[in-house]
């Protein structure tokens, strides 16, 4: 187990109990007290697109009944894989850590998401409307989970969603999706400044609000949001 990352070990987690990654989510919400987990979160844990911060590997341990040691160690070992420390994983040790779904319905899932992180990779420099669409809900699901999620880990996610729509603009869309960007590039840029101004930093809240889009000397040209 020492080996092994934190997403193939909270696969083996799951699928050893034959849970889904909602059930997984409705335990640690249960857990928790609040709706802060869903499904597609548990599963870009499992992929490892996001590694799991200490709060919430506390409440993931407690989930499946397991030390949270064992899980700090695996996000340990995907966080030196990530930065090249570890080496180049093959494609074998990958397969024999991730054990298979149990179900029909699991094997549907897991190839869906696949398709998704796909359609993320091709669209990196040309937003389609699904990924539009998606950042939009991403988005949503920030603003909800702010009123009562941890700022520090949610400043992490924000943080990732914002720099993932900033790569986008950067790429080419059609004028549509490129205005739908733009405000989702507002809201995000205006969660981090509430997240700024919540840990009293109000300079880098500042920076974070003149970053706006259609904001006074920022992208002009768009209407300003107000939230």
């Amino acid at each position: 187990m020492g080996d092994t990352g934190i997403g193939a070990l909270l696969t083996r987690l799951r699928t050893e109990r034959g849970w889904t990654q909602q059930r997984v989510a409705d335990e640690y919400n249960a857990l928790e007290g609040r709706c802060t987990k869903t499904g597609k979160e548990m599963g870009r844990y499992e992929r490892e697109t996001r590694i799991p911060v200490p709060y919430t590997r506390r409440y993931l341990a407690k989930v499946f009944g397991v030390g949270v040691a064992v899980l700090d160690q695996a996000a340990a070992v995907s966080k030196r894989r990530r930065s090249g420390e570890g080496g180049t994983v093959r494609v074998q040790e990958l397969v024999r850590q991730q054990a298979p779904p149990r179900s029909p319905a699991e094997a549907v899932t897991a190839d869906a998401a696949a398709a998704a992180d796909f359609a993320r990779f091709i669209a990196q420099r040309n937003a389609d409307e699904s990924v539009v669409e998606q950042m939009e809900a991403d988005v949503a699901q920030l603003a909800r989970a702010y009123v009562s999620h941890p700022l520090l880990e949610l400043y992490v996610e924000i943080k990732q969603s914002r720099d993932g729509v900033f790569e986008l603009l950067r790429g080419r869309q059609r004028p549509r999706q490129t205005a739908d960007l733009y405000v989702a590039a507002s809201r995000l840029c205006g969660l981090s400044a509430h997240v700024c101004l919540d840990l009293g930093d109000y300079a880098s809240a500042a920076t974070h609000t003149r970053t706006r889009p259609g904001t006074k000397g920022c992208w002009p040209g768009y209407e300003p949001w107000s939230p």
